[in-house]
């Protein structure tokens, strides 16, 4: 009787165990991108004045022998003059290299081209392609500017294209602003915390504590698998703390993390966009979240897709059933232990109660 008491409350504790997994299980995370891809940085840049000039850099990131790239940064002209482009130092400076690039003011668009000399070796890894510099012309409320990074070409020294990914930017006037609804591609960018749904606020979060963002990108309601998705994470005084990439899985999620730093500067609002391309369109989302001191540790709630909450219900639901069946076949044997126990005197204690 003993026995099976003690196999009951291993049993029980087993069983508490996988129900409380079940109830914390987590998203499964696309690891970080290890295919080549060119991108946009930083990937957003807010102005506040009319002349106010800024840089973005387009980079390369995970290449092989890199030997030629070509690309078309296209902007609204209404909004932004591109003023000046220069190569950046991943591929060798002319007369190492060919350098050919346009600037196009009646249409809106930037247009490079990088070739290295035959006898260079191509460079491989991360780098700085090119700097593009942008003067704000025009402040106009609820303005933006899709950076968009098109046309991207790039080749080994043997002259085969190299198979990339591609991600542009955006430009916003005073303040973020959610990307507008368009029929097809969305993305939802939120935390385990919070925040699902188009630019949604989400939780409250202590110094220290790790950050998980998933962006569930979409189109036509169907998950967009293998997509690149960037992340710019914005601390509360204004700059630029993480740039992370990383790539959808087959349910559309693609996942990053970090953690705030325990600095005074991090108490206050928190911002992070995300930015993918669907269907030759770029999206967008926005979530915000407040840094203060916390006691008596953190919480764990977890958000998920609707589709993701399915499986893990479904597992849960089965793991029930599998409980329920245990504690039956354990009741029973208790029950014909504590029948056989009668014979052997009133004096034992059993299931809890006290002996008279």
């Amino acid at each position: 009787m003993i026995n099976i008491r003690l196999h009951a409350s291993t049993i029980l504790v087993f069983l508490i165990l996988l129900l409380s997994l079940c109830s914390i299980t987590q998203l499964c995370s696309a690891t970080d991108p290890s295919n080549t891809f060119i991108h946009v940085a930083p990937l957003v840049h807010v102005a506040n004045e009319t002349g106010e000039l800024f840089d973005i850099a387009i980079n390369i990131s995970n290449v092989h022998n890199l030997h030629s790239v070509e690309f078309r940064l296209s902007y609204n002209t209404s909004l932004l003059d591109a003023i000046e482009v220069v190569q950046g130092p991943f591929l060798p400076p002319p007369p190492l290299s060919s350098l050919m690039f346009e600037i196009n003011e009646s249409v809106g668009f930037v247009w490079m081209n990088i070739s290295a000399v035959d006898s260079e070796p191509g460079p491989s890894g991360n780098g700085a392609l090119a700097r593009i510099t942008f003067n704000v012309t025009l402040g106009s409320k609820c303005s933006y500017s899709i950076l968009d990074l098109q046309d991207t070409s790039l080749y080994d020294d043997s002259m085969t294209e190299i198979s990339h990914s591609s991600i542009g930017g955006l430009y916003f006037w005073k303040s973020l602003q959610p990307d507008p609804p368009v029929q097809g591609g969305l993305l939802d960018l939120f935390t385990q915390r919070g925040g699902v749904g188009p630019s949604e606020p989400d939780g409250v979060y202590c110094e220290g504590e790790m950050v998980e963002l998933y962006s569930n990108v979409t189109y036509n309601g169907w998950p967009e698998q293998n997509n690149l998705v960037a992340f710019q994470v914005i601390e509360p005084i204004g700059s630029t703390v993480a740039m992370l990439y990383s790539a959808t899985d087959q349910n559309g999620l693609a996942k990053v993390n970090f953690r705030i730093p325990s600095l005074p500067d991090s108490y206050g609002v928190w911002t992070v966009v995300s930015v993918a391309d669907v269907a030759c369109e770029t999206v967008w989302d926005i979530v915000q979240f407040q840094c203060a001191p916390c006691i008596g540790g953190f919480s764990e709630s977890i958000n998920m897709p609707s589709s993701s909450r399915a499986h893990v219900q479904t597992y849960c639901t089965i793991l029930v059933v599998v409980i329920a069946s245990i504690f039956m076949w354990i009741k029973q044997k208790i029950k014909k232990s504590v029948s056989s126990s009668k014979t052997m005197g009133n004096s034992l204690i059993v299931c809890g109660e006290k002996g008279k």
